[in-house]
């Protein structure tokens, strides 16, 4: 599953940016938010101190202005048909 921080902007709830976070890892994503694992398939809101430390993470610029946008971690299935949480081809 893939993780992106969807950025919408508030006067027109129009999406702004959709940027590609899964290097932040599904556990560190989880742990981070405050969720369990498996609870990364909804969409979870994110606040300032959240979208600062998943950039920090990751590398990745995000530019975080929670007047004007509001921000959101989405799960993503990667192919068709994928479960979450992934579930081992063995059993």
């Amino acid at each position: 599953m893939r993780l992106v921080v969807t950025v919408f902007d508030n006067a027109s709830a129009g999406l702004v940016e959709e940027v590609d976070v899964t290097a932040v890892g599904h556990e560190s994503a989880a742990e981070l938010l405050g969720v369990p694992f498996e609870n990364l398939v909804y969409v979870q809101p994110l606040n300032s101190e959240q979208v600062s430390e998943i950039s920090r993470r990751t590398g990745i610029a995000l530019t975080v202005d929670t007047d004007k946008r509001s921000y959101f971690l989405e799960g993503q299935a990667e192919f068709p048909g994928e479960t979450w949480p992934p579930v081992d081809a063995d059993e």
